[in-house]
């Protein structure tokens, strides 16, 4: 492997935080200064899937820079939000995938990105389904007998556990966490921050792709969805579909386009309402110490932060 001339990048997620357009169009943009040198199919194989009595640090770092030939100046980036772990799944191996990258990547820079709590739910459900999935909102958020496989949990979104062990394994000036409120609201800046990161510099980059990816389905064609799963879409989150059809998520872009607006709006409200309800002031003294440990305003983003006990006069 060519010698970078700065750290990779390891971008890790979160799942719903603009990842596919980070990968799409900006790490594989050399415009932009980026590579993404890996698959993932290549990080699974060699960082996720081997079961932990049978994985090596050197076999692992061997085969990803096999055959891997870098352009000069430019930064390797790693990415693949599944490194974050599977929220599906509750990320029950986020920290094992952490250490496994310190291993094969000491010297790498992490790129965190978290969002809101509440819409991070709603997005993951959707997503959910779109991939496959057949239980409703509440059977996702409440799964049955959780401890026979991994589930849903909403600890996976008390980002600061994971940000904080990225910190004790690759050194804090090593992780930078940004939240993708920051991205929708100010893409310019959420690039030239990830720039400086790497040693990239804030000037003499093109302009910020506008460019939709990985659109939102409705509401309600969501919900058709979820209904059609358990039919026509044979696989690990519907293995039990009596058949199988190919191509199922561009059947349902199209779908999407007649499914009524106001259904929709009426159903995504009352789901929005449900997760209200159930997460409550979880993730308040989560988001505080996240806020602590990044420097992230993530109460101008809306997130919720638990407020120190007032002090009262003697």
């Amino acid at each position: 492997m060519t010698e970078a001339p700065v750290p990779i990048l390891l971008h890790i997620g979160y799942h719903k935080t603009g990842t596919s357009w980070l990968q799409q169009r900006v790490f594989n943009d050399p415009g932009y200064g980026f590579t993404t040198p890996w698959t993932s199919m290549q990080i699974a194989n060699h960082l996720i899937l081997p079961h932990e009595l049978e994985f090596s640090v050197d076999a692992a770092r061997a085969s990803l820079a096999a055959g891997i030939d870098l352009p000069e100046g430019l930064v390797p980036v790693l990415t693949w939000e599944r490194l974050s772990g599977s929220p599906h799944a509750g990320g029950f191996d986020s920290a094992l995938i952490a250490r496994r990258l310190s291993a094969v990547f000491p010297g790498g820079r992490v790129l965190i990105v978290v969002r809101e709590q509440r819409s991070a739910i709603l997005a993951l459900y959707q997503q959910y389904v779109r991939d496959g999935g057949i239980a409703t909102l509440e059977g996702y958020l409440r799964p049955r007998n959780p401890a026979e496989i991994p589930q849903f949990r909403f600890e996976h979104l008390e980002y600061d556990r994971l940000v904080a062990y990225y910190h004790s394994l690759f050194g804090a000036e090593s992780v930078l966490t940004l939240a993708y409120e920051r991205l929708r609201s100010d893409p310019t800046d959420f690039l030239r921050r990830i720039r400086e990161f790497v040693g990239l510099g804030s000037t003499g980059c093109c302009g910020v792709p506008n460019e939709v990816v990985n659109a939102s389905f409705k509401a309600g064609t969501i919900a058709l969805k979820r209904w059609a799963n358990q039919w026509f879409v044979r696989n690990s989150l519907s293995p039990g579909a009596r058949y199988y059809v190919k191509d199922h998520e561009r059947r349902f872009a199209i779908i999407d386009h007649y499914v009524p607006s106001s259904w929709s709006r009426r159903l995504q409200d009352r789901w929005a309402a449900r997760i209200d309800e159930l997460v409550g002031d979880r993730y308040e003294a989560s988001n505080a110490r996240l806020a602590e440990l990044t420097g992230e305003p993530l109460g101008k983003f809306g997130y919720a932060l638990s407020r120190p006990p007032a002090v009262t006069s003697p």
